[in-house]
């Protein structure tokens, strides 16, 4: 049996602990640029209960769920949505969606506003912008035919219910 001899040693040997430091951070920079168009999908965390129907919400609250939003998603069940918690004006718009949507714009539980989002495809420049100039501070988003089905209207309250965290 011989000892290992420090002349013979591959010399990339020493710079390895380089590799092993960086390489988190590279797979991470790589997944994130590879999944940017896959839906990002939360927790249900809310439900709104409306003349007797419940929708389960998905509550975006940061930088990245308010962004995304459903976009990417292939469709969107009856009983599900999202509720995005604003403290900005804030503008939505189609892009990389694959079905209508509904916004309802809610202040203090009251709905506000409701308009339609049609979907834009991800390679078009522009695509409609959805705003409001009535103040809001929450927005849901369903599919395009839910607020007519269960009677949502603008002056209607909505009684919108969080599980605990």
């Amino acid at each position: 049996m011989s000892l290992p001899n420090k002349d013979n040693d591959p010399k990339y040997k020493k710079y390895l602990w380089v590799f092993f430091l960086a390489f988190p951070f590279m797979a991470k920079a790589f997944i994130a640029e590879n999944n940017s168009k896959v839906a990002y999908i939360l927790p249900v965390t809310a439900q709104l209960d409306f003349n007797g129907k419940a929708i389960k919400l998905e509550v975006a609250r940061t930088k990245v769920s308010l962004s995304r939003g459903l976009t990417y998603r292939d469709s969107l069940d009856n009983d599900r949505g999202m509720l995005y918690q604003i403290d900005t004006p804030t503008i939505f718009n189609g892009k990389g969606m694959k079905f209508p949507t509904a916004l309802v714009f809610i202040q203090n539980a009251k709905v506000v506003d409701i308009q339609r989002v049609q979907p834009c495809g991800e390679q078009e420049q522009k695509c409609l912008e959805n705003r409001t100039n009535v103040a809001y501070n929450e927005v849901l988003e369903v599919k395009q035919n839910i607020p007519a089905m269960l009677g949502i209207n603008v002056g209607a309250t909505l009684n919108i219910n969080y599980t605990p965290q």
